[in-house]
């Protein structure tokens, strides 16, 4: 496997596109870290990390699959697990580097994000964060080795992210309906204008507003499964981050507000311990998976 590392090692930086998506990922964090400066913090910017990403691997390892390079190697005597290990760690080696990058960038833009009270959600926020971009690597990797056309890796691997961000985003509206609604009784008013004219319309009684139950709000055992696959879906860790850390972006909402701002509540650890845990459950599970895959497929 020491030869195959090797060899994907130079493949990939002794080549433009990966410098170019380097530089890419570099001026994406500026981006990302002086709009957080100014504003908020987006997920948009690590969709689009993720894509460069998708990209980057969909070219290289795709190509090696798409061109009979996988044909070869095994030919010449190296294993399949070997094969697919080595583009697996050369690709975890790869996104590291580039998030670290991303994440070192963005930290020097926005250094006032560090005191004390928020110091450790923040590790936590940002060490997530890094396992998500590695999730995702294991997930383009795989697709690129067992889809043998490089160009449809490249639409898989692309569209799967916005697929799994729409998901996301889906489940996160639906669990967000209210369990309940305030409503109003409402009386006919008759008015007339200075012109003479009369017109009626309703408007709510005072005092007559009450809490009913919801009948779109989702409970029960579908609750529990929504909530399941939104903590699964990376997306749905990343929204559930980013609305957990929001309040302590943007420099002149820290600065004015420093005061004010509480420290982050006990439940809101455990929601970002939470995704964590399924953060590094994936890469532990997608790993064996994509291995048992390629071992099993046939290459003619």
């Amino acid at each position: 496997m020491i030869k195959l590392l090797y060899a994907g090692f130079r493949r990939y930086t002794k080549s433009y596109l990966f410098w170019i998506a380097f530089a890419l990922n570099i001026v994406l964090a500026i981006v990302c870290g002086m709009n957080t400066r100014s504003f908020y913090l987006e997920d948009f910017y690590l969709i689009i990390q993720l894509s460069i990403l998708a990209i980057l691997f969909t070219f290289y390892v795709g190509r090696e699959n798409d061109e009979g390079l996988f044909r070869n190697k095994i030919i010449i005597g190296h294993s399949k697990g070997s094969i697919y290990l080595s583009e697996i760690i050369l690709g975890l080696s790869i996104s590291l580097t580039y998030s670290l990058t991303y994440s070192i960038v963005f930290i020097l833009i926005n250094n006032y994000i560090f005191y004390s009270t928020i110091m450790w959600a923040l590790t936590k926020f940002f060490f997530n964060y890094i396992l998500l971009v590695l999730t995702f690597t294991i997930v383009y990797i795989t697709i690129a080795c067992l889809v043998p056309k490089k160009a449809i890796t490249a639409i898989i691997n692309v569209l799967l992210i916005f697929a799994i961000a729409f998901l996301a985003y889906n489940i996160d509206n639906k669990l967000s309906i209210p369990e309940y609604i305030t409503v109003y009784e409402y009386e006919t008013v008759t008015e007339t204008d200075e012109n003479g004219d009369t017109y009626t319309f309703m408007q709510p009684i005072p005092g007559s507003e009450h809490e009913v139950y919801n009948e779109d709000y989702i409970d029960g055992f579908q609750r529990k499964v929504y909530l399941l696959a939104f903590n699964i879906l990376p997306s749905g860790q990343i929204i559930d981050d980013i609305f957990i850390m929001n309040d302590y972006f943007g420099y002149h909402n820290v600065e004015e507000n420093k005061q004010f701002l509480e420290p982050i509540t006990k439940e809101s650890h455990n929601t970002i311990n939470v995704n964590l845990l399924f953060s590094i459950s994936s890469i532990i599970v997608l790993i064996p998976i994509g291995y048992f895959l390629f071992i099993k497929k046939q290459f003619k």
